[in-house]
């Protein structure tokens, strides 16, 4: 007990509080271990996260799934997966000339490394191209694709973003959606648009625009 409270008192106060917290959310040791090792699902911040350890066929304690909403991501960098369960950002870790201990680690925690910061955004892009605006599923590379555009309201700051893939709240629906900003010298620019949405179906493009119609202070005409 003595060696308990000795590292106990070792721990800053905000770590403390932390576990404390930790252990008021937790009725079972899974859900105790799950707070401490996995943490809230950042997609839809539920609680009720597990590691993948005692998953068959996955088997991998650095990778986090949500029994809520089916999230499936990695712990160590916090990058969504879908089918491929080995991060990318191990392959990175492998080819940095950082001096590494024994066990391959350079001292430099995945979610603070500038290596992977850089991989992590080039990946956000080419992996939002090919998901759903919409329902966030993965649009297989065969399949087609509906897209259509949209026309910023005056005010809407967009500068600098030309060519990249940004978040934009739904205030209306309470929504995150993924929104191309279209480049001056694109054909859907010289239509007037200044997004682009890329759905799976005629179902999600339907319900999109029907959203997009609804936050009038953002666009001014959804196409």
């Amino acid at each position: 007990m003595k060696e308990f409270d000795k590292f106990w008192n070792s721990l800053p106060q905000e770590m403390q509080e932390y576990l404390k917290k930790c252990v008021k959310k937790s009725e079972t040791e899974e859900q105790f271990i799950s707070e401490i090792m996995v943490g809230d699902c950042p997609e839809c911040g539920n609680s009720n996260t597990i590691d993948c350890d005692d998953i068959d066929g996955v088997e991998d304690p650095t990778l986090g799934l949500c029994k809520e909403c089916g999230f499936f991501w990695c712990i160590e960098c916090g990058s969504q997966l879908f089918s491929n369960f080995n991060c990318g950002h191990w392959k990175i870790c492998e080819q940095c000339k950082e001096s590494k201990d024994e066990f391959g680690f350079c001292g430099i925690m995945a979610w603070e490394c500038e290596h992977i910061e850089e991989w992590l955004n080039k990946d956000a892009v080419a992996t939002l191209e090919n998901i759903c605006a919409w329902c966030k599923k993965e649009i297989p590379e065969e399949a087609e694709v509906f897209g259509f555009g949209a026309k910023a309201k005056k005010g809407v700051n967009i500068k600098g973003k030309e060519g990249n893939i940004i978040p934009l709240l739904l205030i209306k629906t309470n929504r995150e959606v993924s929104a191309i900003v279209v480049t001056k010298d694109s054909q859907a620019k010289k239509e007037g648009y200044d997004f682009m949405f890329m759905t799976c179906s005629q179902k999600c493009t339907k319900s999109l625009k029907t959203a997009l119609n609804t936050e009038t202070k953002l666009f001014d005409d959804v196409g």
